[in-house]
């Protein structure tokens, strides 16, 4: 049994090792202080009423850079179309510059994914073995 001073066998008080963590409790306020009355709600259609971002907003942002990003790459294969031989495995294809560049690029994506996903799935591998080894411990406990 931990002591009420020292953190339990199976929290953690440094912040680079995952797992559970220990935090002070913030001060208690004293009880016959009076709270502080909530700031008046701004009215919709005032001028001095905060707009707040949306999702769909947030959307449109992302669509209008990805169309100016697709634009420039549109841009950039129309300019480069030499065509250029690839062989890869034995297989001989001609085919743009431009379209051969955007595809080596799409293929590294793809791998800096994959090595992404690797790396998540074993975070939350660890995560669910440290979350059952903290359950099983305050079963133990209780």
């Amino acid at each position: 049994m931990a002591r009420e001073n020292e953190p339990a066998p199976n929290t953690t008080t440094d912040p680079t090792v995952p797992g559970p963590r220990q935090y002070e409790e913030p001060p208690a306020e004293p009880l016959d202080k009076p709270r502080e009355a909530p700031p008046p709600a701004h009215q919709p259609g005032s001028a001095d009423h905060p707009l707040q971002p949306t999702r769909l907003g947030g959307a449109w942002v992302a669509i209008g850079c990805f169309v100016v990003v697709l634009l420039f790459l549109l841009f950039f294969i129309l300019n480069n179309n030499n065509d250029v031989a690839i062989t890869f495995f034995g297989q001989h294809v001609s085919l743009p510059l431009g379209v051969a560049l955007v595809l080596a690029a799409v293929c590294g994506a793809l791998l800096v994914m994959l090595a992404g996903v690797a790396r998540i799935m074993q975070m939350r591998s660890r995560v669910r073995k440290h979350r059952r080894a903290e359950h099983k411990a305050r079963k133990r406990a209780a």
